[in-house]
Formats: C-alpha cells, sequence, structure tokens
C-alpha cells in the first residue's frame, strides 16, 4: 500500500504542474480503483486458499459462481466510496461522442413503427413483416402479388432482401426486457450487446469506453454463469492490461479468472460432446435404446468424476439430461423422476433462474408420470409450465401436445377436444408449428373423429357434421411426411388407417391393409427391441382379419396382450412408437366395435 501510496502523491503534485483537471480526476479514479481491487482481490485470496491449501488449485470452477456473488455485493457495498465514477462516465460519454466524430455513422435501416414511418415505402416494409409474422398469405406468390410484384420477379427479390436487411439490423436493437424472454435470456442478450460495444470500441481505440462496457457485460456473465462468454472477456481484459504496470493486480485476478473459465469452458465441451455422442444415433434413427441407455450411464460416471466441482449451471444441466436418459430409455421411470427432481433443486440453489433447463426436466417430468399412468398429478404441472412460456411460442404448442395426450391417454376425451381446437385455432398456429408437428396434431384429430363418431365423444351437432366430413385418403394427404418414413415414424399413420377401416366396417379394405401391414412389420420392425409393443398390436389386429368367433378370438389374443401389458408405451420418440391412443386401450374399443358388429349380424 506504501507504494500507491507515494504513486498518488506524485500523480497529485501534477496539479501544480498546470496539469488539466481531467487528467487529475483520472489518477484519482485510477488509485481508487487500484484500493478498490485491492481489497477484491484479498476478500478474493480469502475464499480461494482453503482450494490452494488441498491442492486443488486455482482451476476449480465451483467457486466462480460464489467469486461472481461476493464481488457483486462488494460493488455494491463499496459504491458510495466511488462518486468520482460520475466525472469519468462524462470522459467515456465524450471518447464516444469523439469516435462518431472520427467516424462516419451510416444510415440503420430498420423495421420501423408503421406510425412513425418517414414515407409509404417505410411502411411496406413493415406491412410484409406484419402479414408475414400474422399468415396473411398462403405462399410467397400470394404475398408478391399483395405487393403488387411478380413471384419471379427482380422487384420481389430485392423488396424482400431489403425487409431481411432492416429485420438482421433491427435484432441489435431489441429490449431486454421483453416478456417472451426469460431473464436468463435476456441477461445474455444484454451481456452480447454490452460485449459487441466493448469490442467496436476497442477496434476503435476507446479504451476507456471499451472498459466500461467490457466489465458490464463481464459481470452478467459471471452472475448468471454464462461461461464461453466469461471467459472470452477475461482473457481479452487480461491482454489489454498486460503491458500497464500500474494494472498489475487488476491483471493478475483477471488471469485467474480466465484460467478458471477456461477449464469450465473445455468440461462444457466435453459434456456437449458427450451428449452428442448419446442422443445422434437416435436421431439418425440407426441407434437402440436400450443400448444408449448403457452408453448415457457411462458418459455421466465418466463426465461426474473428471469434473466433481463443476457447479456452473449449463455443465450440470448437460450432466443431468445424461443421466435423465439413462433410465428413460431404459423405461426406468420412477428413477427418472428422482433424476429430474435432484435436477430441480440444484436449479433452486441458483441466484437466477435457468427456464430452459427447468423447462427441459418438467417436460420430461410429465411424460415420466403419462408412462406410470399418474395422470391426475400432470394437469398442475402443466398448468405450472404454461404460466412460465409466452403463448403462442414453439414450447407453448409442444406443451400442449402432452396435454392432449394425457387427456387421451386418461381417457378424457373431452379435454383433449377443446385443447386440439385451442391449439389449431390460434393464430400463431401456422408459423410457429412445424410442418411435421402439425403432422401430428392432424394424427390426434384422426383418432377424435374415430371417438366422435363411435359415440365416445360428446359434441355439438355442427362440430359432429365437420367429423362426417373426414376422408381417409384425403387425411393420408395430409400426413405425407410421416407417411413415407419406413423406419417408424409413420407406425402411428399406418395403424390408425387399418383401425379406421375396421371401425368403418370397410372389411375388403381392413384385410388388404393387413396383408401390407404384415409385411411392412417383417421388413421394417424389430420385434424383440424397440417395436415390441407395435408388433404385439398388428398380430392382435390380424386376428379380426382371420374372422375368429369370440371365443377363439379371445384366446389367441391373451398371450399377446400379456405381452402388450408387460412392456411400457414410449412418448420419448416418434420415430419408434408414438400411440396416440394405447395399443391397450384400443383393442378394448376395437373390441366391442366387434362384438356389437356381430351381434347386431345375429
Amino acid at each position: 500500500m506504501q507504494s500507491r501510496e507515494k504513486a498518488f502523491r506524485e500523480k497529485a503534485n501534477l496539479l501544480h504542474n498546470n496539469v488539466n483537471i481531467a487528467t487529475y480526476t483520472y489518477y484519482i479514479f485510477i488509485f481508487l480503483y487500484k484500493i478498490r481491487n485491492f481489497i477484491w482481490i484479498q476478500e478474493s485470496r480469502t475464499l480461494l486458499s482453503p482450494l490452494c491449501l488441498s491442492g486443488q488449485g486455482l482451476s476449480v470452477p465451483c467457486i466462480v459462481s460464489e467469486l461472481a456473488i461476493k464481488q457483486h455485493e462488494f460493488y455494491c457495498h463499496h459504491n458510495r466510496q466511488f462518486l468520482v465514477l460520475n466525472i469519468i462516465t462524462m470522459e467515456v460519454v465524450h471518447e464516444l461522442i469523439y469516435l462518431l466524430d472520427r467516424y462516419s455513422v451510416r444510415h440503420i435501416d430498420v423495421i420501423t413503427n408503421p406510425r412513425t414511418a418517414p414515407d409509404k415505402k417505410e411502411s411496406r416494409y413493415h406491412d410484409y413483416y406484419a402479414g408475414t409474422r400474422e399468415g396473411r398469405w398462403a405462399d410467397d406468390a400470394e404475398a408478391a402479388v399483395a405487393f403488387g410484384m411478380e413471384p419471379e420477379s427482380k422487384n420481389w427479390q430485392r423488396f424482400k432482401n431489403e425487409v431481411k436487411k432492416r429485420i438482421a439490423n433491427s435484432l441489435l436493437f431489441i429490449e431486454g426486457d421483453e416478456q417472451s424472454m426469460s431473464e436468463y435470456n435476456r441477461m445474455q442478450t444484454m451481456a452480447t450487446q454490452q460485449w459487441a460495444v466493448a469490442m467496436t470500441c476497442w477496434l476503435r481505440g476507446a479504451k476507456k469506453t471499451y472498459l466500461e462496457f467490457a466489465y458490464k457485460a463481464l459481470d452478467i456473465a459471471q452472475k448468471y454463469e454464462i461461461i464461453e462468454q466469461a471467459m472470452i472477456i477475461t482473457l481479452h481484459l487480461k491482454h489489454s492490461f498486460v503491458s500497464d504496470f500500474t494494472m498489475r493486480k487488476e491483471y493478475e485476478r483477471l488471469n485467474k479468472l480466465s484460467n478458471i473459465y477456461f477449464d469450465a469452458f473445455v468440461q462444457e465441451q466435453k459434456a456437449k460432446d458427450a451428449y452428442e455422442v448419446l442422443l445422434l444415433p437416435l436421431l439418425n434413427k440407426k441407434g437402440k435404446r436400450k443400448e444408449a441407455s448403457i452408453l448415457a450411464l457411462e458418459l455421466f460416471e465418466n463426465l461426474k468424476k473428471a469434473s466433481p466441482n463443476n457447479n456452473f449451471i449449463y455443465f450440470n444441466q448437460l450432466l443431468t439430461e445424461i443421466h435423465m436418459y439413462a433410465s428413460l430409455l431404459n423405461h426406468n421411470w420412477k428413477e427418472a423422476l428422482y433424476v429430474i427432481e435432484e435436477g430441480k433443486k440444484f436449479i433452486q440453489q441458483k441466484p437466477f433462474f435457468k427456464q430452459g433447463f427447468y423447462l427441459t426436466l418438467s417436460l420430461q417430468e410429465i411424460v415420466c408420470n403419462i408412462m406410470i399412468k399418474n395422470y391426475k398429478i400432470i394437469e398442475p404441472k402443466i398448468q405450472e409450465i404454461l404460466k412460465l412460456i409466452p403463448e403462442g411460442t414453439y414450447n407453448w404448442f409442444k406443451t400442449n401436445e402432452l396435454q392432449v395426450v394425457n387427456s387421451l391417454y386418461s381417457q378424457n376425451y373431452r379435454e383433449a377436444w377443446d385443447t386440439y381446437k385451442l391449439v389449431t385455432k390460434h393464430k400463431l398456429y401456422n408459423i410457429n408449428v412445424t410442418p411435421l408437428d402439425k403432422e401430428t396434431w392432424r394424427l390426434f384429430y384422426a383418432y377424435l373423429v374415430l371417438l366422435i363418431r363411435q359415440g365416445k365423444l360428446e359434441l355439438s351437432p355442427r362440430e359432429k357434421g365437420d367429423a362426417e366430413k373426414f376422408r381417409i385418403n384425403s387425411w393420408l394427404n395430409d400426413v405425407s411426411t410421416l407417411s413415407l418414413d419406413k423406419q417408424g415414424a409413420n407406425i402411428p399413420v399406418l395403424i390408425f388407417h387399418t383401425v379406421f377401416l375396421f371401425v368403418e366396417d370397410r372389411y375388403d379394405e381392413y384385410v388388404n391393409r393387413m396383408e401390407a401391414l404384415r409385411k411392412y412389420k417383417q421388413r421394417n420392425l424389430d420385434p424383440e427391441n424397440e417395436h415390441y409393443r407395435t408388433d404385439c398390436f398388428i398380430r392382435l389386429l390380424d386376428l379380426f382379419a382371420e374372422n375368429h368367433s369370440p371365443k377363439v378370438l379371445l384366446q389367441e389374443a391373451a398371450p399377446l396382450l400379456k405381452g402388450l401389458y408387460s412392456v411400457s408405451t414410449d412418448l420419448l420418440d416418434s420415430s419408434f412408437e408414438l400411440e396416440v391412443l394405447p395399443y391397450e386401450h384400443l383393442w378394448e374399443w376395437l373390441l366391442e366395435v366387434y362384438e356389437t358388429r356381430r351381434a347386431g349380424k345375429k
């Protein structure tokens, strides 16, 4: 401290040598800044010393979140002592003004509010943006005509490119407080914006402004454990101080932090790689779930062993999801629920809330409870999720998809119908629901139509009339993507087509479909593993085609039903077996149709 005081006296003497007041103020700031960092580093050392004594070194990542919190508390506590910073802030403003004066500022075209648009041309850009968002036009050609242009013309392409440029520019000015973003994503966006300004200032030579915005971005990155950004900022900041002997202490502090964040970043990348190794084969339909379950457990144990002290949010999110899949892929629903509960406890320990992590766990929690038939506890969990998600977003639609599944599985068909109508009539349905997900909703509708026709779902006369207009061939054209998949995603389409023909008493067509279904089963399904339940159910459907007597049919069905009940359904991956209605329920329903039909013929 004596050397610092001596340095300060030397700087203060400059005032008597006609040095201007701005320079004098700057030196006061540097001195106070150094005192502040000296106190902060001392507090950091106190926190770090037990780790140093244990031989674990400074690369242990679990301490950084605590460091960030202590740093934030320290700055708040000592803020009154550094009112001189306001003077430096003015210097930063002046520096920014001079920076803009030195370099030409180009005109920035953005999507503006139509009420503030300077001319009609500007309003047209906004009209196209708003119309596309609201789904006013069926396709690009219809939109072009609406604006008086030919769809293939250069004018139309230039118009769309201009809108695209303006939207891209507008993204840079999005506020961080809109309701459509979670707190974590808002702060991540803010940190990214602050760091972008900092780097621009650095490249343009405005170092004071660079430091102000860089430290703002770092504070956010530390508090919210945005590891990659914290690593990049600390590395860049420390390099900016490497030749400044007056900032040696700050350099050392940043060097320690950058080492910690670098280690944590490497661990995150390893966890990401493990996650991809686990899921990519399943997404490419080349992996088997039982084998993947074993791999998931092995990956989890290796990551946990290699990084036992990593307490950062994203690493532990990946770790928890891998551990969760080890149970889910093995149909161990109760064990998966335990992992999910532990993950939620971890989230609650943090001073911030990472909504994406929580939603992932909550959605899988719903799946597990559907699988073990805890239908009653699912509804409040779904409502909790829907309160967190802005209406009309992608995740809102996916959550309602699970709502329909839960309603169908619990045989609450009216609730399933109401949810279906709510979703498909939503103004953002055509915007935020992918084409493949729309086919899933059409699949729900098809089963609901059968329920209506069979009197299991009571609706108004008008709604019943709409259901009577259902045509199987038109519907098959509307689920073309699912229908063309030969590795499992088309299973629910094939099953429904066959069931529909049977329920509608189109017996000859039903027999022909069963022949095609048998060939499909032999060529594409794995009855010993992923497709065991589907194999059992197709063989049950085949019993109706053989025209057995009721007694013989039930005898033949008994061992197949036993096999069906021995393995639970799986909602995790529609590329294998997506049962819109559980096969057990479908069988009971078809048996009712069969018995009623035979009784009528007598």
